[in-house]
């Protein structure tokens, strides 16, 4: 049976501060030739963790060496036709910043969706062996404007997504458009009237080409033909042959993920796994259909374990 497993990074895979300080500390010690950090549980029990580069933003994740190990196991070798895809709504630049720290995956979303980035092994001529999907990124020209002008100030770019980016602007709102080309964040200001404001903007300038949904407290904005489960159902019905591991049709696809902006993909998928609820609209969802999802007991990095070891012992042939 060929497996597809979809995985979430922030507050999925990868933890912070506000977690892990509820979970215990780090001792100080580690070894810096393996990257790796002790971590001493509220047990005092030690556990190998490894720290992200900190964020554009100045956030600094944490992720745990099982983690990379359960993922490695579940991706084992071609015979276990298992394929594992990192999907976030974080911006391409932390992405491929991260790359060096995060599972290996045969390929990665960024942006909502926006942006895919398929690993083939035979890409030698180039540092990474990730290439982009310029087709899939050209299908949203139409909300996003030229590519050619992807990369100049947001002021100066085409394109609905950027006219609902100034009305916001013009009208004082906090946005951040750094290492994002097809979608940008907004921060939430906490009025009661922000989201229906928000709606209105995208209404008025949006020409029914723009949506928005909420990642980590804040709101981020992209095109109607991006998002989580579009970007995964392009994934599932064009990256056989694409991901040269497995060429193969999937017929099972699961979901590992935790917030707003994943409620779209986890619907789709044939089951999803739950390491924590970050969204209120995840926690109707999994009242509505219990039997759709599996959750764990634990917090942060522990809770992505028991959510990993999950997938191998039922999912995998």
């Amino acid at each position: 049976m060929a497996l597809l497993v979809f995985a979430d990074v922030d507050g999925t895979l990868v933890h912070y501060d506000d977690v892990m300080g509820k979970l215990g500390s780090f001792s100080g010690r580690k070894d810096a030739e393996k990257g790796i950090h002790e971590f001493i549980d509220l047990q005092g029990n030690a556990h190998e963790m490894i720290k992200l580069p900190p964020s554009t933003t100045g956030m600094q994740g944490v992720l745990s060496n099982e983690t990379l190990s359960l993922v490695h196991q579940m991706r084992g070798n071609d015979q276990k036709e298992t394929t594992f895809v990192l999907i976030s709504g974080a911006r391409t630049t932390t992405m491929l910043q991260r790359l060096a720290y995060l599972p290996t995956c045969d390929a990665f979303v960024t942006e909502n969706g926006g942006r895919i980035f398929f690993r083939n092994e035979k890409q030698r001529k180039t540092a990474s062996p990730y290439v982009e999907d310029l087709l899939w990124l050209e299908s949203h020209k139409d909300a996003i404007g030229s590519l050619d002008l992807a990369f100049n100030p947001p002021q100066d770019r085409q394109g609905p997504l950027w006219d609902v980016y100034r009305i916001l602007a013009q009208r004082g709102w906090n946005l951040d458009v750094a290492g994002y080309i097809t979608e940008f964040r907004v921060v939430a200001t906490g009025e009661s009237s922000e989201e229906e404001t928000l709606r209105n903007a995208i209404q008025e300038a949006g020409d029914g080409k723009i949506r928005f949904s909420r990642n980590l407290g804040k709101y981020d904005v992209y095109p109607v033909s991006s998002g989580k489960a579009e970007a995964a159902s392009y994934i599932r019905n064009n990256c056989s042959g694409r991901i040269l591991r497995i060429n193969k049709k999937y017929n099972r696809v699961v979901a590992i993920c935790d917030d707003d902006n994943d409620v779209e993909l986890a619907m789709d998928a044939h089951h999803v796994y739950v390491p924590c609820i970050s969204s209120e609209t995840l926690r109707l969802n999994i009242h509505r259909n219990p039997e759709h999802f599996t959750l764990s007991k634990r917090m942060g990095p522990f809770a992505t374990e028991d959510m990993l070891q999950a997938i191998v012992k039922r999912e995998l042939p």
